[in-house]
């Protein structure tokens, strides 16, 4: 048996979404979650893609998702101090944009 290695088995959740609450998915690592609950995460994602909604509005630009993923991941650093490697996604759904607003697509 090996004394180290990478565990390969993911955790995750099954559930219907409620497209009326429901706009948008966090994903992130361990390093990311180790870090804070899932209640801070989501609060936090959320402000940052309200904020970056009024900012597109008011420039008439596209949402940047990967903006909002560059402040998750350097808050959970640099604040949490997060020890491990931090990785995050956010998935957003069609449903969950403002009126007049565009999600960048990520290459």
């Amino acid at each position: 048996m090996k004394k180290f290695g990478v565990l390969c088995t993911p955790e995750y959740m099954k559930f219907k979404r409620d497209t009326t609450k429901d706009n948008f998915v966090l994903l992130g690592c361990d390093g990311f979650w180790n870090a804070w609950t899932a209640a801070e995460a989501l609060d936090f994602a959320s402000s940052l893609i309200e904020n970056e909604d009024g900012r597109a509005q008011q420039e008439d630009d596209e949402v940047d998702l990967q903006s909002c993923c560059r402040e998750l991941v350097q808050h959970v650093v640099e604040e949490k101090k997060a020890q491990d490697n931090v990785s995050v996604v956010l998935l957003r759904f069609k449903e969950g944009l403002k009126e007049g607003s565009t999600s960048q697509a990520a290459d």
